[in-house]
């Protein structure tokens, strides 16, 4: 049954354009943040070549850009390789996480159509048969996915500024930034399954990941929570609580276990009987 779910959901993933707009959207926003950086940098050498050749005086726009970028590095290392490749992968819980949702809205409860529950029982799936494969699936593909998102803006900021990245540290804010996803991909199939309404979750859940972190600190309660992690993306490992940041892990694991019995639960209770040609509310 369980294998059957699963196969039930590759092949939901597989077509369409699912798989292909995330794998493209998570080239676009590791070559976005570090690609606009060195554009900025060329457009600078560009316009002081221009202004030596005219004969005018563009020294106060060339200073403007280069000590823009210059204050940027100071605050990453001094380099602007760890600042491409810090921006960028902050933007893989936000942007990212956006696009994934809306291109995995019919597997987050989409196929529900109008009513509450769609139970396939002529595939012979049982609850935990729909529940479970989503979320052993799911979460665990767009952490993974966005780890490797983290790798590639790193290749990325390296090869075009030059600059050495350390290996911890785009081993840690990659585990910062897979957890993260692998959290909010919970939430949002746990919304989309119990309300047939993905769409929705996804406006919900992406202004409340940006609200909910103001709230927590302002209470003094953001540590070990996946929170925690979107706050540590951009800290170096030396620089980070290690313990935060494991326990963070771990409540995240027990997080994502809950939405997935929360499902289930809410699918048992609500499933329909579609051997009845009307809904049984």
């Amino acid at each position: 049954m369980f294998l059957a779910g699963i196969k039930k959901e590759l092949k939901l993933f597989t077509r369409g354009f699912r798989l292909w707009g995330i794998l493209i959207a998570i080239v676009g926003i590791a070559l976005m943040y570090p690609g606009m950086y060195k554009l900025i940098e060329v457009m600078a050498d560009m316009l002081k070549a221009v202004s030596a050749e005219a004969g005018v005086s563009a020294d106060e726009a060339i200073g403007s850009i280069t000590g823009m970028l210059d204050g940027l590095s100071s605050l990453y290392g001094g380099s602007l390789a760890n600042v491409g490749f810090f921006t960028g992968i902050a933007s893989f819980t936000a942007e990212g996480f956006l696009i994934m949702a809306l291109l995995l809205m019919a597997t987050a409860g989409g196929e529900q159509k109008k009513r509450s529950v769609i139970m396939p029982n002529c595939a012979g799936l049982t609850p935990a048969g729909y529940v479970v494969p989503k979320f052993v699936m799911y979460p665990a593909l767009i952490g993974v996915l966005g780890f490797i998102g983290a790798i590639l803006t790193a290749l990325f900021s390296q090869l075009m500024f030059g600059g050495i990245i350390p290996y911890e540290n785009i081993a840690f804010s990659g585990g910062c930034v897979a957890f993260y996803l692998v959290f909010m991909i919970s939430v949002y199939f746990l919304f989309g399954i119990a309300t047939g309404r993905p769409g929705i979750g996804v406006v919900i859940i992406y202004f409340g990941s940006a609200l909910l972190p103001t709230l927590l600190g302002a209470f003094d309660i953001n540590k070990y929570n996946p929170f925690a992690l979107q706050s540590m993306i951009m800290t170096s490992p030396a620089d980070a609580d290690m313990q935060n940041f494991w326990l963070s892990i771990v409540v995240t694991i027990v997080l994502t276990v809950i939405c997935c019995l929360l499902s289930l639960i809410i699918t048992t209770v609500r499933r329909i009987d579609n051997s009845e040609g009307v809904a049984n509310l």
